[in-house]
């Protein structure tokens, strides 16, 4: 203890602004200087956020798409344990890229993860708020909420990883209509300018596209309609020609004769002489 220094000083940082911050001084009975150099901050690069409309059973499916894209690579946030290990699950049985980082995890575990991730060997690195704390990888294209933080800081804190020493960075948050309204809601207090983004043929783009069964219902559109008038063209065809035989049949047939009946002519009773005879000898 005696060849401690006698003077210490210390350094606290943060990202965010948090309630433990003003409780410093009481902690360590000294004044704290404070800065904030978030307006003067030129480390930052330009970060895009995104919203991807997708439902929950089909976020896995989208992982698995976004793995596609070129040159693409993310940190994938969780707020659950059990939804990390089902999108796992899946994206493993159908042969995505993927990796994780869990609080219970292995350091070789968490290092060969890590190592794999930044060597581009797996395209997509599974975590929760708790495991990615202190995590650093420089570069990091994009950071996807998998599942929408529940607070203005843990939303900063997740997207924070993106963008950072002038680097371009990508934020996409999955989710339905109701998901996006209770995130706009909470950041509202925030800079953040949520724009809508549309996955196509392997990119991501902020021009809403034209899906397949849109495509599919036009097409039987067209088809019902080319159908119906082909049907009644030949309908109307089909009328002509029975018009045309009637009158045809009507032009060469004979008139046909009734004929005349004869009147009967009805025979007079004719007595024979001898007849006559004997009623003439009977009187």
């Amino acid at each position: 203890m005696q060849s401690a220094p006698s003077e210490v000083q210390l350094g606290f940082f943060s990202a965010t602004e948090t309630p433990i911050l003003q409780e410093l001084e009481k902690w360590f009975g000294q004044p704290v200087t404070r800065y904030d150099v978030r307006d003067i901050d030129t480390t930052q690069g330009e970060v895009r956020h995104g919203l991807l409309s997708v439902s929950n059973f089909k976020k896995a499916g989208m992982l698995s798409k976004l793995a596609t894209v070129k040159q693409f690579k993310g940190l994938v946030f969780f707020s659950h344990m059990g939804s990390l290990q089902q999108a796992k699950s899946w994206l493993i049985h159908h042969h995505a890229p993927v990796a994780t980082l869990t609080a219970n995890q292995r350091q070789t575990d968490r290092q060969k993860a890590l190592t794999d991730f930044r060597l581009g060997r797996v395209k997509l690195l599974l975590s929760t708020d708790v495991a990615a704390r202190g995590l650093d990888i420089a570069k990091l294209p994009a950071v996807v909420n998998y599942e929408l933080p529940r607070s203005a800081n843990a939303y900063t804190h997740r997207t924070g990883r993106t963008g950072r020493m002038g680097e371009p960075g990508q934020v996409i948050n999955l989710g339905d209509d109701h998901d996006f309204r209770d995130l706009k809601r909470m950041l509202k207090d925030t800079d953040y300018q949520l724009v809508p983004i549309y996955y196509n043929a392997h990119r991501l783009t902020t021009e809403p596209c034209v899906s397949e069964s849109s495509a599919v219902q036009s097409e039987t559109s067209a088809s019902s309609k080319t159908t119906t008038s082909t049907s009644t063209e030949q309908a109307t065809q089909s009328q002509a020609s029975a018009t045309e035989k009637t009158a045809h049949s009507a032009a060469s047939a004979k008139p046909r004769q009734n004929p005349v009946a004869t009147p009967k002519r009805h025979k007079k009773n004719k007595h024979s002489k001898r007849k006559g005879m004997r009623h003439k000898r009977q009187d």
